[in-house]
């Protein structure tokens, strides 16, 4: 279903351990969606909050428990935790289309970065320019 890399369970481990509770789980959910993918919750759960319709994956170290809505769009994905001089934090891997649908497709590529070439300044009064093709 999913998978967590050695670095996002060891982050996750210590602090469901800094919090004195050691049967926690994690729970992930999808809570909307853009045109660039998908918004995501996380956090941790006490031991028995998972509802009957939720799926529990078991990763040997702790629970992961997702709701029967969010499990479709969530095959496949990789939660990592990455620590640099820049930024720490999760990184959501999801390989699954935003959008199913084919016309919400056509929406997402056109407003998809790249397409819109106009100028959006206070010379151009915030107005914009035109798309290829579009007046």
């Amino acid at each position: 279903m999913l998978t967590i890399t050695e670095s996002a369970k060891r982050k996750i481990l210590s602090v469901i351990q800094a919090q004195g509770r050691p049967g926690d789980g994690l729970r992930i959910a999808v809570v909307g969606r853009t045109s660039s993918g998908f918004t995501y919750d996380m956090h941790l759960v006490e031991e028995g909050e998972a509802a009957a319709e939720d799926i529990m994956v078991n990763t040997g170290d702790f629970p992961v428990i997702i709701d029967h809505q969010s499990a479709p769009h969530l095959q496949d994905v990789i939660i990592d935790y990455v620590e640099d001089l820049q930024h720490s934090g999760f990184r959501i891997g999801n390989p699954n289309p935003v959008w199913t649908d084919p016309k919400a497709m056509a929406i997402q590529e056109l407003l998809e970065p790249g397409v819109w070439h106009g100028r959006c300044d206070a010379e151009s009064g915030g107005r914009g320019g035109h798309s290829a093709g579009i007046p």
